[in-house]
Order: C-alpha cells, then sequence, then structure tokens
C-alpha cells in the first residue's frame, strides 16, 4: 500500500471505515492499544498512521514519515463463504447480528495469528536489518456489502 494510503483515504469519503451505511470502522491490535486507539476510526487518525505519524499527527513513528512513497501497511480482506451470506440474507435480526458477531471474532483471531507469528519490521539504514514485530494495527471496516451495492440492496458478501 503505497502513495500514503490514498487508496483508502478516498474510501473513507465514501464512509468506508468511517461508515454512515453500515457499522463504522473500529480499531484492533496491540498497536491500536499502545497509541490509545479505540472506538471508530476516523479519516484524520488513519491519513496521520499512513502517513508513519503519531494519531494526532505531531509526531513521527518511523524513519520516513511523511515520504509520499512510503510503504503503509497491507489491505486484508476475510470473506466469509457466499453461504454464509446467503444465511445473513434470510436470517431474523438476532440472527444476523449473531452472524456478524460470528464473522468478526474470526477475523479478530485470524489477526491475532498474523501478529504472532507474522509481523516483521525493518529498521535501520536501508531497513536492512529484520525483526520480530509483536504488534498489529488495524483499522477493521464494518463494511459488509460489495461496493457496487453499498447504496442498493444489492449483493451482500459478508467481508
Amino acid at each position: 500500500m503505497k502513495n500514503g494510503g490514498k487508496y483508502y483515504l478516498d474510501m473513507t469519503q465514501e464512509n468506508y471505515y468511517a461508515n454512515i451505511y453500515e457499522k463504522a470502522g473500529s480499531w484492533f491490535g496491540e498497536g491500536a492499544e499502545r497509541l490509545g486507539l479505540s472506538g471508530s476510526v476516523t479519516k484524520a487518525t488513519l491519513k496521520n498512521l499512513f502517513r508513519g505519524f503519531s494519531p494526532n499527527g505531531r509526531a513521527p513513528l518511523v524513519q520516513n514519515a511523511g515520504d509520499k512513497n512510503r510503504q503503509c501497511g497491507w489491505d486484508l480482506t476475510f470473506s466469509a463463504p457466499k453461504s454464509v451470506s446467503v444465511l445473513w440474507a434470510a436470517a431474523s435480526p438476532a440472527l444476523r447480528l449473531e452472524i456478524e458477531q460470528i464473522h468478526g471474532d474470526a477475523v479478530k483471531d485470524a489477526l491475532s495469528e498474523l501478529q504472532r507469528v507474522a509481523g516483521v519490521t525493518r529498521r535501520g539504514k536501508g531497513g536492512h536489518i529484520k525483526e520480530k514485530a509483536d504488534l498489529v494495527l488495524a483499522a477493521l471496516s464494518g463494511r459488509n456489502k460489495q461496493r457496487a451495492a453499498v447504496r442498493s440492496e444489492g449483493d451482500r458478501m459478508n467481508h
């Protein structure tokens, strides 16, 4: 994810993370905890983090903070099987909430495992020193519809 996360910041203008059509996005991971992030994702905070700065934008968190070509993150999508989305569409409101909770818990479990086994950071000149990163900072989207279906009752895809 290059270009300061512009793609994702543009989506916040379309209410992808700060969503008005579905649940707002939320912060997750030890990185979020260490930075004091909780509650709903805001465009300003997301932009500061993509640029490599603290949530308030005042302090650099990485050597190349502000560099428009820095690698600011990775996009991961955790999609439930289509059968889950079909079940959700036919479910009562109470069961829909339960399905969404189960999927959300599975996403958090997967991110926790990713944090445990795959986190790597680079430091030193040119980032040549690689070491284990014991924290993940994630902005979880509240989105459950495909982008084309956001403003309509289009094809549901729980993700």
